[in-house]
């Protein structure tokens, strides 16, 4: 009254009444089982002056924000609950617009239906929409998978599945837990994977170094497939490939040898491909019948020498060579390695122990101050170790003992016996019992337990 009041005391008169406008003249509401469906629509007038005006539903299930409105253009946004209905439950009724304008009835009706996941292929309501979005589509498919709207989907379509997704949902690989669930559905054949050969030989006189094996998949949906080398000769480019790795249905593997780690002759290995649901083993051949002879005698020839430095070492600690012929033996043997290869981070510790050995501390010192410059050990642990044990002999006792701590937590850690005796070497004041150190080397299981070194110790 008010409003009106104010107009006629501007000199406002309006003699007809405009006409009430609403933007829907009924509302039909498809609504998802224990869900609420929200809407809206407009009341307005025929004339741009503000009106006032309620609004009131005949049904408790739908329910308006707000009952009055006042303005020009009034939006009323409103609500129908079905979280209490069941499937196909059908629900009419009104909205009843009362105003200075006029009144007017909205009709709805309200169906609800199966719970319903929306995708790019259209509503999806159960597990064969679903695997013919994930056929399609697998990213959206997989993203879906993860959602709360596919949990409650599911739940309805068959609650046997409850259990199974939570279970699978749990393993942190969202495309394999897509997998097993429409397989175990039945709404798809699992990935089946094959090699295209059933056993890979490899010829080295005739330049094969690698080779390809054709993997073909026979369906569509996920697999992954870890590659695991065995002959130590072998490496790939994959150690584990994906079903996403494939062009079409097909993916190429390469499989390479390495030379340097063949011995003469045929090489035996073998590949294993591993999935959830298969294995595949190809066996490898290599044939290495054209090793250059000049070359294997080399390598014999190094071999020999590095042992014949093993041996003056023990024949000098059971004392059957002296030391002055322990260090021309040394360097003789040096000298002979060299003719075939250039001088490796272990020889360079030879050398400067023989100086150490030799009373030669200075150069000894200035040669380690080398190694430890340029880590020449690389991943070589043993030439570590063996570099810490020179530093601690020609540091002061802090050092010594410092390095002795770092080498104890490596040998905790590795086991190795040829450790255990750096170890029991720089144990100056004896903390380690007899009984202590024998264990130490009895009972490493990282390597080294077969060593003349440690048999002398």
């Amino acid at each position: 009254m008010k409003e009106k009041i104010d107009l006629f005391a501007k000199g406002v008169f309006s003699y007809d009444r405009p006409e009430l406008i609403l933007s829907a003249g009924s509302i039909f509401i498809s609504v998802e089982m224990g869900k609420v469906y929200s809407g809206s629509f407009c009341v307005s007038s025929s004339s741009e002056r503000p009106f006032k005006g309620i609004v009131y539903s005949s049904n408790y299930l739908m329910k308006v924000d707000k009952e009055t409105f006042i303005g020009t253009s009034n939006t009323i946004n409103y609500e129908f609950d079905a979280t209490k209905l069941d499937l196909n439950d059908t629900v009419k009724g009104h909205l009843s617009i009362v105003s200075e304008y006029g009144e007017a009835d909205i009709p709805f009706t309200a169906k609800v239906r199966v719970p319903s996941c929306e995708t790019s292929n259209g509503p999806a309501s159960d597990l064969f929409h679903f695997a013919s979005l994930a056929q399609t589509n697998w990213a959206e498919a997989k993203s879906l998978f993860k959602s709360e709207e596919f949990r409650r989907t599911l739940s309805f379509y068959d609650p046997r599945f409850d259990n199974l997704y939570r279970t699978l949902t749990r393993s942190g690989n969202t495309s394999l837990a897509l997998e097993e669930l429409l397989v175990s559905a039945h709404k798809k054949i699992p990935v089946h994977i094959s090699a295209g050969v059933e056993v890979l030989n490899f010829d080295v006189s005739k330049g094969e170094l690698e080779k390809t094996i054709v993997l073909h998949k026979d369906s569509w949906g996920y697999s992954q497939l870890t590659v695991d080398l065995e002959g130590g000769f072998l490496y790939s480019d994959r150690q584990i490939v994906w079903t996403d790795d494939f062009e079409g249905n097909d993916f190429n593997l390469r499989i390479g040898i390495a030379p340097d780690k063949l011995h003469a002759g045929t090489n035996s290995g073998q590949i294993t491909l591993s999935s959830v649901r298969e294995k595949i083993l190809i066996p490898v051949v290599v044939k290495n019948s054209g090793t250059d002879m000049k070359s294997r005698l080399s390598k014999r020839r190094m071999r020999y020498i590095e042992m014949r430095l093993v041996q003056n070492y023990v024949d000098y600690s059971i004392g059957k060579i002296s030391q002055a012929k322990l260090l021309a033996e040394n360097e003789k043997a040096l000298a002979d390695l060299k003719t075939f290869r250039p001088e490796s981070i272990r020889e360079r510790l030879v050398r400067i122990w023989m100086q150490q050995t030799g009373g030669n501390t200075a150069q000894a010192a200035k040669g380690l101050d080398g190694v430890f410059a340029d880590e020449g050990w690389g991943e070589d642990l043993l030439s570590y170790v063996f570099a810490c044990y020179l530093k601690a002999l020609n540091g002061n006792e802090t050092q010594a003992l410092e390095i002795a701590r770092r080498l104890r937590d490596l040998y905790e850690e590795y086991k190795d016996a040829r450790i255990a005796i750096a170890c029991i070497r720089l144990d100056k004041k004896e903390r380690l019992s007899r009984s202590v150190r024998c264990d130490m080397l009895r009972k490493s299981a990282g390597g080294g337990q077969s060593s003349p070194l440690v048999l002398i110790e």
